[in-house]
């Protein structure tokens, strides 16, 4: 729903302030008129304008604006948005020195002059013609994005209307997806301080922009969805033969982010999770949804859980889902599964690597859900790797293989295998269990001694969690606690100290005695089924 500015209006004006810590300092301020909240935590004041000539435009402040005449304005109940000052608009006479006003009282430098029009004087000189587009409108998106700030819809508008006035033939019309990169890269890179973009080499329709490391501060480290299993900001992936209960973990792990509850013990980042389902129908998601949350003691789907029925691949699908993202403020997006949503043959990198060039767009965190080639006689379970390209594996940052150990009724028991860490070390296998209960679904850590784990773990992982839950012993020992043959033990353990994950600890006699590392990566799991902290982790 929106409001047309101006005349039409009677005079209505309103102030647009994208920056969410400018929009709160001015809320403290408890304007006396109305004023609404957007979607990226920005806010709208509206006004009345007693003067007959609006004052619509863009501020010298660069982080707002005035919509007046010829211009509109979202409104709720539009989803995103919310009255959060519920009062009749104020009057004014001159909205344009009242919104300058409003910015110097919270400590924004704004002045009076008029913006540049820099793109717009180029309207009197000579089109824009092939081999010269691409820099012209990367150009002056790059000047919209420190007017408008990161906002696709302004941006794609604005530079729509100039590539229309300039270029012969406009690149938005011969080629689509192009211009719509040239938005999308200008809009991931709004500078901040700096006002002296880095330089662009091209060739042609095609640029680079390289970016000088040394004059970017360092960041923090990088945060983390599910400790040590997803990273933020990159494609994760979660494979496993079919009935293996990969998407109830899936949804599981989105249940958990949104309501801020920790997986398996693990610490999780709290956000907003969109569920992008090629599998499943509105009707039975929500049925699981209802069910996943019970389990976790919560009364039904916590908020900030979204769901698509999808019925495109995400190419087909890619501005669409951005939209929703930005509305949404999505943190976290499942893709359940990989295969319909490269759109093509999973077994050809040609489909696989422009899915994953795609997600790397989107700019946010992914879950992906795939399949992994039958199992045949002879071969063992943990050597699988997900079904088709192997560009799925090589380029995602962290792969997860879920593999059933058994199932009883009511129960599946299952193991969470860390197969790959791009960004971090490898996690220690994590057994689960998968508990049915009349209208609700568990998944809590399962007890590692339990015999049903034993043939689904490798000799190492049986070594090593006998160190970690039982403590320090020798080689024999170990042998006799693990039911492996003692050659298989002493080879297992050779591996685990070339890793690290197992020291000396001293020696009985003449045999040496192990010990499990200290680990800073993994909550090992106790016979009781409680989790105990290790050095490191909070």
């Amino acid at each position: 729903m929106a409001v047309v500015c101006g005349k039409v209006s009677r005079g209505l004006i309103v102030l647009d302030i994208d920056d969410p810590v400018v929009a709160e300092r001015i809320l403290q301020l408890a304007p006396q008129t109305r004023v609404d909240r957007t979607p990226r935590g920005g806010i709208h004041l509206v006004f009345i304008e007693t003067e007959e000539n609006s004052t619509s435009g863009v501020l010298k402040a660069g982080i707002a604006d005035l919509r007046g005449e010829g211009g509109c304005c979202i409104l709720p109940p539009t989803p995103g948005y919310v009255t959060v000052i519920d009062q009749p608009p104020a009057r004014t006479p001159n909205a344009r020195a009242l919104a300058y006003n409003i910015l110097r009282s919270v400590g924004v430098t704004v002045g009076d002059e008029s913006i540049p029009q820099r793109a717009y004087a180029r309207l009197q000189h000579p089109p824009v013609v092939k081999g010269e587009r691409h820099n012209v409108l990367m150009s002056e998106a790059g000047h919209l994005t420190r007017l408008y700030g990161p906002d696709p819809l302004r941006i794609g508008a604005a530079l729509r209307g100039l590539d229309m006035a300039l270029c012969q033939p406009p690149l938005s019309k011969e080629d689509p997806e192009d211009f719509e990169q040239i938005v999308d890269y200008a809009v991931s890179n709004t500078p901040g301080n700096s006002t002296t973009p880095p330089p662009i080499y091209s060739r042609g329709e095609m640029e680079l922009r390289p970016l000088a490391l040394a004059s970017v501060e360092e960041p923090g480290e990088r945060g983390q969805v599910v400790q040590g299993l997803i990273p933020q900001g990159c494609p994760t992936l979660l494979y496993g033969d079919g009935g293996q209960g990969k998407s109830f973990v899936a949804l599981t792990i989105a249940t958990c982010a949104c309501a801020a509850r920790p997986f398996l013990n693990l610490p999780v980042q709290q956000s907003p999770v969109l569920y992008i389902d090629w599998e499943l129908d509105a009707e039975e998601m929500t049925r699981r949804a209802y069910r996943v949350a019970r389990g976790l003691g919560l009364p039904r789907p916590p908020e900030g859980l979204w769901y698509i029925r999808a019925e495109h691949s995400v190419s087909e699908s890619l501005k669409a889902m951005a939209r929703i993202i930005q509305e949404q403020k999505i943190g976290v997006v499942v893709l359940d599964s990989v295969g319909p949503a490269c759109g093509g043959d999973p077994e050809q990198a040609r489909f696989v690597i422009p899915l994953m060039n795609d997600l790397r767009k989107l700019n946010t965190t992914f879950l992906l859900i795939d399949h992994q080639a039958k199992l045949q006689q002879g071969q063992n379970y943990t050597h699988k790797t997900p079904f088709g390209s192997a560009y799925k594996f090589n380029l995602a940052r962290s792969v997860i293989q879920v593999q059933r150990v058994d199932g009883e009724p009511g129960r599946m028991r299952m193991i969470l295998r860390h197969t790959k860490s791009n960004l971090g070390p490898l996690q220690d296998p994590i057994p689960t269990q998968l508990i049915f209960e009349p209208g609700r679904v568990r998944l809590e850590p399962a007890d590692a001694t339990d015999p049903a784990f034993a043939p689904a773990l490798r000799a190492e992982d049986r070594v090593e969690s006998s160190l970690r839950e039982e403590g320090e012993t020798t080689a024999k020992a170990l042998a006799e606690r693990t039911g492996l043959e003692p050659g298989t033990v002493v080879n297992a353990i050779t591996k685990l100290k070339k890793q690290g994950r197992v020291l000396i600890q001293g020696k009985e006699g003449h045999a040496p005695v192990y010990a499990a590392a200290n680990s800073t990566t993994s909550l090992p799991i106790k016979g009781d089924g409680v989790v105990e902290k290790t050095a490191g982790v909070d």
